[in-house]
């Protein structure tokens, strides 16, 4: 069986961490689910910005988006159908 993230679940995930009181700071995906997930979100509509040279294509290795608060980034060792998260570092008092 083979196993790959929605945006729908990443949310879910944010959410039921954040009703823990664990918010990560953010969550690695793999590289080919990270580019499955932007395909999502823009709807197969590619993403460009207006750079120092005018319009460029956004590279698939850079942040995603943040949900919830929560950064989502690609990494290469991430293994496909797993989310690494990054938790936040405790307070010091």
């Amino acid at each position: 069986m083979s196993y790959t993230l929605k945006l729908a679940g990443l949310r879910e995930l944010i959410l039921h961490l954040k009703a823990e009181g664990r918010l990560p700071v953010a969550i690695l995906l793999s590289e080919k689910e990270a580019r499955d997930i932007k395909q999502e979100m823009m709807d197969d509509q590619p993403l460009t910005r207006i750079g120092e040279h005018g319009p460029e294509a956004v590279k698939d290795n850079e942040a995603l988006c943040f949900l919830e608060g929560v950064m989502i980034q690609p990494d290469k060792n991430v293994p496909t159908g797993r989310a690494w998260l990054v938790p936040a570092k405790p307070a010091i008092h």
